[in-house]
């Protein structure tokens, strides 16, 4: 594959929450959707005064085939020993699932680690693999007994986290909303959030593809501009705050090249005939999900965006890996009229898959 990937790694400082499609505070989504972190980003380019062709469409018309110059996947959870410990990464169950045959073992599975997920690629059976929790790994430190790791988590006050797979937990928390003072009517409503939180030295990870160093630099600004800003929700109350790492990745450099792909971000085809192309397949396998929300910039916080269809993470589509771009749609309500656009960027990153 020739593609040139770079690994983005976020370590949080404290808690993340992240919205999920069903906007329910009191669950996390446990994955950092690409279309919100483009979205993150190109907020911090106008704030922070950075030139790029996307700010410059200040009305509704916005090419779907809009190029930022880069590319990025979802952020999934890896995690990691210590300070100087190679990361484990995971990646999402694809859609097509495991085998028939390993169903009811490895029903609570929904991450494989990089070794799996490179069989999984190449239609191979990695039979070093074991399930442990939600996760398909073959890192020795997460394959323990259940007696071990109750022993082990004894010795830990909540939230707890082992050495191992409880690197990522999650906690509710109740909060209350205390109306204004000139509000007299109403009363204070009780809700609850979920909270994720990270072991040290682990976190969220996404895959990059930059078509020159002008604009990695670019989004490091951005990225730099975050880590204090934060991603998800809340983060006026400290929620997302984060130190980053960049670096080259190579694991999958020798993956051969295929007639399916499978993809890592959030995807918006380009035209009813490449999506026409890419569903030309017995063997594929997708999930659409409804991406809108309300609008958090400017002066326009009460309003919701309007909504778009997105296939995402994990999906099998009949196409040539490197060879897809995808589409960005502007989901400025129209009641608004004429202005800024409100971008959501179905720029999908892709891998070859195997089909047996």
């Amino acid at each position: 594959m020739q593609q040139q990937f770079t690994a983005i790694r976020l370590s949080f400082h404290h808690s993340l929450h992240i919205g999920s499609h069903r906007e329910e505070y009191d669950r996390s989504d446990s994955m950092l959707h690409s279309d919100s972190l483009y979205s993150a980003i190109i907020a911090a380019w106008k704030i922070l005064g950075v030139e790029h062709p996307v700010l410059e469409y200040s009305r509704n018309v916005v090419p779907r085939d809009l190029d930022l110059g880069f590319t990025i996947s979802s952020f999934f959870p890896f995690f990691r020993e210590n300070a100087e410990a190679k990361p484990v990464y995971f990646f999402p169950l694809p859609k097509p699932g495991l085998k028939a045959d390993k169903l009811r073992r490895y029903k609570d599975i929904k991450w494989l680690d990089l070794d799996v997920f490179k069989s999984y690629l190449q239609a191979e059976t990695n039979k070093e693999a074991n399930p442990c929790g939600n996760y398909l790994t073959t890192h020795p430190g997460f394959i323990k007994s259940k007696q071990e790791r109750k022993k082990h988590l004894s010795n830990f006050p909540k939230p707890a986290f082992s050495d191992y797979q409880d690197f990522m937990q999650s906690e509710v928390q109740p909060r209350a909303y205390v109306p204004r003072m000139d509000d007299g009517q109403a009363d204070t409503v009780i809700f609850y959030i979920e909270r994720i939180f990270f072991r040290k030295h682990s976190g969220l990870f996404g895959l990059a593809v930059f078509d020159n160093e002008e604009v990695q630099v670019k989004v490091k600004i951005a990225l730099d501009y975050l880590t204090d800003a934060g991603i998800g929700t809340d983060r006026n109350v400290g929620h997302g705050q984060f130190e980053y790492e960049m670096d080259k990745f190579e694991h999958f450099a020798d993956l051969p090249n295929s007639e399916h792909a499978l993809n890592l971000s959030m995807f918006l085809p380009e035209s009813k005939e490449q999506l026409s192309q890419m569903l030309d397949s017995e063997h594929g396998c997708h999930e659409l999900m409804k991406r809108g929300g309300w609008i958090t910039t400017g002066d326009l916080l009460s309003y919701r965006k309007d909504a778009v269809y997105m296939f995402r993470e994990g999906g099998v589509f009949k196409a040539n890996a490197p060879m897809i771009n995808g589409a960005t749609a502007n989901l400025r309500p129209s009641v608004l009229g004429h202005g800024d656009p409100v971008l959501r960027v179905g720029r999908g990153l892709f891998l070859p898959i195997k089909i047996q």
